[in-house]
């Protein structure tokens, strides 16, 4: 279901195009989705940053479970933990809540829920903890 969701979520926020010829001889160019987003349509909740800087202005949540944390902790950057299967949707109310996980999956899934229901101001970091081990080594 987790690959479908991606699969589709790509389909509709990039513009994959393919040309289909037709046994008449006519060719057209169709949207490979089979619709293109309407032009007021909000953006994803994915967001990319890349500097410890950026990542200040933002309260990180890791959505992962216990065990997985345990087996790949968050290291330098202040974060709050709240499994996604049992999210605190109290910690909505903070400032700029992002979401992480182990590679941004989980956390942009959790995060398009919150979105249909109402939260806009939620994000999920893309690259997840692999984004944050890659700002860490490069120092900022």
């Amino acid at each position: 279901a987790a690959c479908q969701y991606v699969i589709d979520e790509v389909k509709r926020h990039v513009p994959i195009w393919k040309r289909e010829r037709y046994a008449d001889g006519t060719e057209e160019w169709v949207n490979a989705a089979g619709w293109a987003p309407l032009p007021d349509e909000p953006p994803s909740p994915a967001v990319f940053i890349d500097c410890a800087s950026e990542l200040r202005a933002w309260t990180l949540i890791d959505v992962r479970e216990p065990a997985e944390v345990a087996e790949d902790p968050i290291v330098g950057f202040e974060h709050v933990l709240s499994p996604s299967r049992s999210f605190d949707r109290s910690l909505l109310a903070r400032e700029r809540p992002l979401l992480v996980c182990d590679r941004g999956i989980t956390a942009l899934i959790l995060a398009d829920d919150l979105w249909r229901e109402g939260h806009r101001h939620v994000r999920s970091l893309t690259g997840g903890n692999l984004t944050l081990k890659h700002i860490a080594r490069k120092g900022g």
